[in-house]
């Protein structure tokens, strides 16, 4: 924090535990939305495939890196 590089603990904090949140919240709904969407499936490439989308797509919303705008240094 003296020379501008270190956010506050409360911040740092705060931000993991809406990461760790974020992240139960997209693994618990996974079965139901996996469920729903190879049902009729039949071939096991299809269902791989399938769940490979879904998990990819959960850990893309999941990538943000939780800083602030207003504290990212900007080029």
């Amino acid at each position: 924090q003296q020379r501008g590089k270190l956010l506050p603990l409360e911040m740092v904090i705060a931000a993991w535990q809406g990461q760790i949140a974020n992240c139960r919240a997209k693994l618990l709904a996974l079965p139901p939305k996996v469920a729903s969407q190879v049902l009729g499936m039949e071939s096991y490439v299809e269902v791989e495939h399938e769940i490979r989308d879904i998990i990819y797509e959960a850990l893309d919303e999941l990538a943000g890196d939780c800083v602030p705008s207003s504290l990212k240094i900007k080029p």
